[in-house]
């Protein structure tokens, strides 16, 4: 006789930094509270990575971007030749959107 053993995923609500609550995760996705990060010892975005896109050497933009990723997770692009106008609208429906 074949027996399967079935596991019920609990789900618990999630909370935006804002307050809201637009889903919900099982908690294999969330970290438990003694392993998030302490967001009153997180660097300064002063610290965070920037790298100019105008460097000649392409493969130091390849290692500082790599280097970044692993580091950081994530890093400020400059001289990009994406348009203001349209960062900044990307700014703010991410703004809008978290």
């Amino acid at each position: 006789m074949d027996t399967h053993t079935h596991t019920q995923t609990q789900t618990q609500t999630f909370h935006f930094v804002n307050g809201s609550s637009p889903s919900s995760l099982s908690p294999d996705h969330i970290l438990p509270q003694d392993k998030r990060p302490n967001l009153n010892q997180t660097p300064l975005l002063s610290l965070v990575p920037v790298i100019d896109m105008m460097e000649e050497l392409r493969a130091s933009v390849v290692h500082r971007i790599s280097k970044a990723c692993e580091e950081y997770g994530f890093f400020q692009i400059i001289n990009h030749g994406v348009p203001g106008e349209l960062c900044d609208t990307m700014l703010a429906l991410l703004a809008a959107f978290f």
